[in-house]
């Protein structure tokens, strides 16, 4: 039997199929569409479970537009209710935001793994969609965050409001001494968004009067940000769904 673990995010969805040891077996990534039908959901999750037999859903959503015909795709193909993670279900960790209910159920599931995993006084960042910050100290205790424009989004948004500048790929060039249009924003996009995410690590110390506290980094292009940072201790690519798995065993 194996727990389906699902990530709705704002660019994709990821399926992942997880055994009892929290070990992730099988993936399966697809763009995030509002529009998808039950009948389209119910289709995919066909196609990566075909007759796996799964003993429950787990599920981490910030796009609520899609949460309702996905649900009903896993009732009608698995009869299956999904455990959905929000701040309501035991994590481990105490959210002492100034609104807990506004805390995203992926910074929930990132704070749950980290804390879990690397203990407290600690800063996960996870380079999505949007890049977030989260502290949690050594009680576990959910204190605060920092959200900022993704790294792609960035990119694009130079590309899209400069009709000179055409669209890149997110890589970090050898210099910054760029000569030509294509490294000039490399360069600018790259070691300004690395000069950001530094900056901002920086202060939560300042802040906090802490020059101790790890940084754990994940997320699509978190390995390429912590490849390049001193600052960044970790980089645990699968860390969203390690807390999922935790918040699923802690509440099932």
């Amino acid at each position: 039997m194996k727990l389906l673990a699902v990530d709705i995010g704002n660019t994709n969805i990821v399926l992942s199929l997880m055994n009892e040891s929290g070990e992730i077996e099988d993936t399966f990534r697809f763009v995030t569409k509002v529009e998808r039908s039950c009948e389209e959901f119910e289709s995919i999750l066909k196609k990566f479970i075909g007759e796996i037999k799964i003993e429950d859903v787990i599920v981490s959503c910030v796009v609520p537009e899609v949460l309702v015909p996905f649900k009903e795709a896993i009732y009608k193909y698995l009869n299956k209710e999904v455990m959905l993670i929000d701040h309501t279900l035991d994590s481990g960790i105490l959210i002492k935001t100034d609104r807990a209910e506004e805390v995203g159920a992926d910074l929930i599931a990132d704070a749950t793994a980290g804390y879990a995993l690397y203990g407290g006084n600690i800063l996960v960042a996870d380079f999505g969609t949007a890049t977030t910050f989260q502290y949690i100290d050594e009680e576990g205790a959910f204190l605060y965050c920092v959200i900022l424009p993704g790294l792609e989004i960035s990119a694009k948004a130079l590309s899209s409001m400069a009709s000179l500048l055409p669209d890149i790929e997110l890589q970090v060039p050898n210099t910054i001494l760029a000569t030509n249009t294509i490294d000039c924003m490399r360069s600018g996009v790259m070691y300004g968004y690395i000069g950001s995410v530094e900056y901002i690590i920086k202060r939560f110390m300042s802040e906090l009067k802490r020059d101790d506290i790890r940084v754990i980094a994940t997320g699509g292009l978190g390995r390429l940000i912590s490849q390049e940072s001193t600052l960044i201790d970790v980089y645990d690519e699968d860390l969203m769904f390690k807390g999922m798995k935790i918040i699923y065993d802690r509440n099932k």
